[in-house]
């Protein structure tokens, strides 16, 4: 098992020219040059509703989300980068990104008999700006000025954090890390328990009031953030956190989850044979999912995975693709650099024989 890195410890610490970081990354400078020199890095598209949550007749929402999705030669670099900011320690009270903790964790952490507080970050990627990411690598990494640049610019799409890479949910800890830590000052010194999930900021015990949460919107504001969807918790009363319910002695699915199911049973029952296989493999997800946090749902996964099984007449039911043994996003970059690069050269060279021709 990896043990996590201090910061001193990682191969992007003191990163003092852009040749160190290129030979990082096993590439040349050039090649870095040139991917910072692409026409359009990323494929943007709005987020629309799930073919199965339309067939499911579910609410469509009016709120339109961006997604900003690297194209594969930078989502490679991305992949690299977020793998080695992932090997990094992280304090006790950050659940995201980091390995063998999730959200159930997160949310058991607040399953005790005493009062909670969520506030959500607004917009917390596109709130994330690029000069918090080059202040990270700056200030937190050491990085030279030119290598910080450099990297605030290959991890943002015009000037934040892209909701669609991987490197985004650990990113944005460590590029706000200095505020999450004050506000962890500010939890600790009244005796609470706190949190932090992506954008979830979850706080539990006696000292919660109202000057308290406005503590915590200063530290945001002054920083640039907002907090919204604030959620007080009486004692003793179940909590909906990470997508969990909890009370003091247990853990169940909460009632949104369990209403988008039965909305897919319902759909799944009156539902054309070629869709039934979409909504069947759908709802089976949804069923697997919320074993992980109420184990009877494991009975229903495995009759329902009998039937899409016989719906579509395979041994078993396909589960998502995973990438190709050998083929580590650290090789996808090399081999794309190389690739693109070849290519525009040789649309160069085609350019040049034309105008001599």
């Amino acid at each position: 098992m990896a043990r996590t890195l201090k910061l001193h410890e990682s191969p992007l610490y003191r990163l003092t020219s852009k040749k160190k970081l290129a030979a990082l990354f096993g590439v040349k400078v050039a090649d870095i040059k040139f991917l910072r020199q692409l026409d359009s890095n990323y494929r943007v598209w709005p987020l629309k509703q799930k073919h199965q949550d339309v067939l499911a007749g579910m609410p469509v929402s009016d709120k339109v989300r961006m997604v900003q999705q690297p194209k594969p030669t930078l989502d490679a670099f991305q992949r690299r980068l977020a793998k080695l900011l992932g090997a990094l320690e992280k304090p006790d009270y950050v659940y995201s990104a980091t390995k063998r903790r999730s959200y159930l964790d997160n949310a058991l952490v607040h399953r005790h008999s005493q009062p909670a507080l969520k506030v959500d970050i607004r917009s917390f990627y596109p709130s994330v700006k690029r000069k918090a990411v080059k202040s990270f690598f700056v200030e937190q990494m050491k990085c030279a000025e030119d290598v910080a640049h450099v990297l605030s610019e290959l991890c943002c799409h015009e000037g934040k954090l892209p909701t669609g890479s991987a490197l985004s949910p650990v990113l944005s800890y460590f590029s706000c890390a200095p505020m999450f830590a004050r506000i962890a000052a500010l939890a600790g010194a009244r005796g609470l328990k706190f949190t932090i999930y992506v954008d979830d900021m979850v706080f539990s015990g006696a000292g919660l009031d109202d000057d308290f949460l406005a503590l915590v919107f200063n530290e945001l504001n002054r920083e640039g953030y907002a907090g919204h969807k604030v959620r007080f918790y009486k004692a003793k009363r179940p909590k909906v956190i990470t997508g969990a319910v909890v009370w003091p002695s247990k853990v169940d699915v909460p009632h949104k989850r369990r209403l988008k199911m039965r909305l897919y049973e319902r759909a799944l029952k009156t539902a054309k044979s070629e869709d039934k296989v979409i909504l069947g493999k759908a709802l089976l997800g949804q069923y697997r999912e919320s074993s992980r946090i109420n184990p009877g749902f494991k009975v229903a996964a495995s009759r329902l995975q009998r039937f899409v099984e016989d719906m579509t007449g395979r041994a078993k039911v396909a589960k998502p693709r995973k990438r190709p043994r050998g083929r580590s996003s650290y090789s996808l970059f090399l081999s794309r650099i190389a690739r693109l690069r070849a290519e525009a050269a040789a649309a160069g060279a085609a350019v040049g024989s034309g105008a001599g021709a």
